[in-house]
């Protein structure tokens, strides 16, 4: 079964691979993409979740959250670091 999963998510990520290679040359460059280049850089975060089914006691949350362009503008890699994820 684990085998399965890691199977899977190699398969979808050479098929986000090769689909992005076929977009457009560069999202970074075109005036749509300017909205987007607003969540570029390193930001402090934090969230509140009340309590629910899922999370009884509820949680908060602080963290720094890390925002990059990546496949040549295609996309945005958000990498989130904090010493208290779940």
């Amino acid at each position: 079964m684990k085998s399965l999963l890691i199977g899977l998510v190699v398969l979808a990520a050479a098929l986000i691979v090769a689909t992005c290679k076929h977009l457009s040359p560069s999202l970074q460059k075109s005036p749509e993409a300017e909205v987007l280049n607003h969540y570029v850089g390193t930001w402090k975060s934090e969230a509140v979740f009340k309590p629910s089914k899922w999370l009884p006691e509820g949680k908060r949350w602080v963290g720094t959250v890390d925002t990059k362009w990546i496949l040549d503008g295609n996309l945005q890699q958000m990498e989130i670091y904090s010493n208290d994820l779940w």
